[in-house]
């Protein structure tokens, strides 16, 4: 068979089963996507090698991660977003020790990649924000701090890791022209769509001109060298306003992304698996224990400054989601680690 054939009867599969092992995992009352990631490693080169990444799923993959990323910035840093000097000092620093452990023991153990790195040392919002939601502290001084700071560490991070794709001046220049681009587009975009809303009166033609424009942004970030799923991101979070006040559009965004494009995506994670080990289990479950123990441990130090709990906020900054799976999946799709490497990643 083809490449095109073989590819609808993959993706076919990947969907059906993904959407079936969600729905067990939301009866169980566990995480649903967790689902979708097993029947990955279970179908692909890890277990059974019935499902093998080609072309054609890897770029849906792809496109998976970049719808992921724009409803991340549309929705889990919706609202207010004000941050202090003492916030940004936090965050850097909430990088840095985590970096730094991390990193040593990556070194140690032979696979020192900063492709591998950040995803693993970032704190994820959209998990967090979920957890300060059920905890009822989200418009508290502590909910707020911890936001702040994770916020700022993600931002931080996803720019840092921009970087890291291409190591150049040039590079580095392009990715400020992009960022100025997208913040001065951001106000203009908003306008575009208020406009054609009121002029069209038909949600379908507001649905479409969204999904191209996440589309345009993603190529000309890829043109000038910028990741496509990043531009997305900041794209989102430009437009969160813009999406808080139109239920009805995220709710189409929301089917059109978590009905297709999430199973698969998480499916796709599943797919870089390696044959466990046990060495690699060994491996996996020390730097699982570093990734923890030094993420808790910046967030315990950074509380004394900021004036908060030093427990909750080493718990609040050490939360992990699918922004930074997303990083480690783009990292994999452009070849800057190999699936080897991804197992690190998966013990979490």
């Amino acid at each position: 068979m083809n490449a095109t054939l073989i590819s609808l009867l993959y993706l076919g599969i990947m969907l059906l089963a993904a959407k079936l092992i969600e729905e067990l995992f939301g009866r169980l009352n566990l995480i649903r996507f967790i689902g979708p990631i097993i029947i990955g490693i279970i179908l692909g080169p890890g277990i059974l090698g019935v499902i093998k990444l080609n072309e054609i799923v890897s770029f849906m993959a792809s496109l998976g991660i970049v719808f992921l990323l724009f409803l991340a910035g549309a929705e889990e840093m919706g609202g207010r977003f004000e941050a202090d000097k003492r916030d940004l000092f936090s965050s850097i620093l909430e990088i840095i020790i985590p970096l730094v452990i991390v990193g040593l023991t990556l070194y140690y153990l032979g696979q020192f990649n900063l492709a591998l790195i950040i995803p693993l040392i970032m704190t994820s919002v959209g998990p967090l924000t979920r957890l300060l939601i059920d905890v009822g502290i989200t418009k508290e001084g502590l909910g707020i701090k911890i936001f702040n700071q994770s916020a700022l560490n993600e931002i931080i991070a996803i720019i840092t890791y921009s970087i890291v794709l291409d190591l150049s001046i040039i590079h580095f220049i392009e990715i400020l022209l992009i960022m100025v681009l997208i913040l001065v587009m951001g106000r203009y975009v908003a306008r575009l769509l208020e406009a054609i809303e009121g002029y069209f009166k038909v949600r379908e033609v507001e649905f479409a001109i969204t999904v191209s424009l996440i589309l345009i942004i993603g190529f000309i970030a890829e043109l000038y060298n910028f990741n496509s799923a990043i531009a997305a991101l900041f794209l989102g979070f430009l437009l969160r306003s813009y999406f808080a006040d139109r239920p009805h559009l995220r709710e189409r965004l929301h089917a059109f992304t978590y009905g297709f494009f999430e199973p698969l995506f998480f499916v796709s994670i599943g797919l870089y698996f390696v044959r466990i080990t046990i060495n690699l289990l060994f491996t996996s479950i020390i730097l699982f224990t570093v990734i923890v123990v030094s993420k808790f441990l910046s967030g315990f130090l950074m509380a004394r400054i900021q004036g908060i709990d030093p427990i909750l906020n080493g718990l609040g900054t050490s939360v992990k989601g699918g922004v930074d799976a997303s990083l480690l999946i783009t990292a994999l799709t452009t070849s800057l680690i190999t699936p080897s490497n991804t197992h690190f990643q998966y013990w979490q």
